[in-house]
């Protein structure tokens, strides 16, 4: 788990504080490659907004959003 509290608060938020039924709804006509996870680009959204971050190209480029890409994707991956 990540060490900063922020990071920790949106991975727990995201993972059992939300219902996303209707965000992944929107993902049953998949064209093309295969999209992100949607629990990963919304933890990565509302830490960047919670950091003052609202370029996808910040967030992109962001040292602080390291740690939740980091942390977010192991914890996608399985073990």
């Amino acid at each position: 788990m990540p060490a900063d509290p922020l990071a920790r608060w949106v991975n727990d938020l995201v993972e059992h504080g939300l219902d996303l039924t209707a965000l992944y709804d929107d993902y049953t006509d998949v064209r093309g490659a295969p999209p992100y996870d949607p629990r990963l680009m919304l933890k990565l959204l509302i830490f960047g907004y919670s950091n003052g971050i609202t370029s996808s190209r910040e967030l992109e480029l962001s040292p602080q959003t390291r740690q939740i890409r980091l942390t977010t994707c192991n914890l996608l991956a399985g073990p």
